[in-house]
């Protein structure tokens, strides 16, 4: 398989990342980076090189995050959660794991796992709310108000306030990831 990358006919960075597998086919890296430029179109072979870059390297960073939104491109909610699940096995402070485990529960009407997923994305959250100022992007200010909104949903769900729905959480995440 990976001599069909490497033959193929590309351009721009994935073409550099499929050169690097080339030089060196046991670097785990540099699947992972062909794999993550590779365009949606092309998810059944981007997901070839994350398990390539498995293969190479076991503990490769997020590489089970990756593989599951590659699953998600496929619809395939059922290997999706499998790979966020392994990820945060793995990585226990996976924020991305965690936050599209929110976002899948809560479309499944899985509203406990879905509860839980997000209080533990608030967790590893690396930012508090309202963080920013000068230079902070868009999408920036909008995962600021994502977590924000996520710290108070738990508040009120504790309190058993049904004020904030969660699925107007997974809606603010869907409008992020289009604006991205």
């Amino acid at each position: 398989w990976s001599s069909d990358v490497c033959s193929s006919d590309l351009t721009g960075p994935p073409d550099t990342y499929a050169r690097a597998v080339q030089v060196d086919p046991g670097c785990a890296e540099a699947h992972m980076r062909l794999a993550q430029s590779l365009p949606k179109k092309e998810t059944a072979r981007s997901l070839a090189e994350i398990q390539l870059a498995l293969e190479c390297d076991p503990s490769i960073s997020h590489a089970h995050c990756r593989m599951a939104q590659r699953y998600l491109d496929q619809g395939d909610l059922r290997r999706a959660i499998e790979e966020f699940e392994t990820e945060v096995r793995i990585d226990p402070n996976c924020f991305d794991a965690y936050l599209y485990l929110t976002q899948i529960y809560a479309a499944l009407g899985r509203t406990q796992e879905a509860r839980h997923s997000l209080r533990e994305s608030v967790r590893t959250s690396s930012h508090q709310p309202y963080e920013g100022g000068p230079g902070v992007g868009l999408m920036d200010s909008i995962v600021y108000a994502i977590r924000d909104l996520a710290r108070r949903m738990l508040a009120e769900q504790e309190s058993n306030s049904p004020k904030l729905p969660l699925t107007l959480l997974t809606s603010l995440f869907d409008q992020a990831n289009a604006i991205a």
